[in-house]
């Protein structure tokens, strides 16, 4: 296997780890609505939105 396999298993493994670790469902309250979810899908949620945020905003340099 390929240094970039080991890389991917790797990260497969935190992820999942991640994901047993932080089951447990969390009230999000946005204005005047509340949902339910759980913990690490309002976390991966909130780090895709920081990372498109991101993309859209970046700036080249010339």
């Amino acid at each position: 296997m390929s240094a970039k396999q080991w890389l991917a298993v790797a990260l497969v493994i935190v992820v999942f780890v991640f994901i047993l670790q932080n089951r447990e469902r969390v009230r999000i309250e946005l204005f005047f609505s509340q949902m339910y979810s759980p913990l690490w899908l309002t976390l991966g949620v909130v780090f895709l939105l920081g990372w498109v945020v991101g993309a859209f905003s970046f700036r080249r340099r010339k």
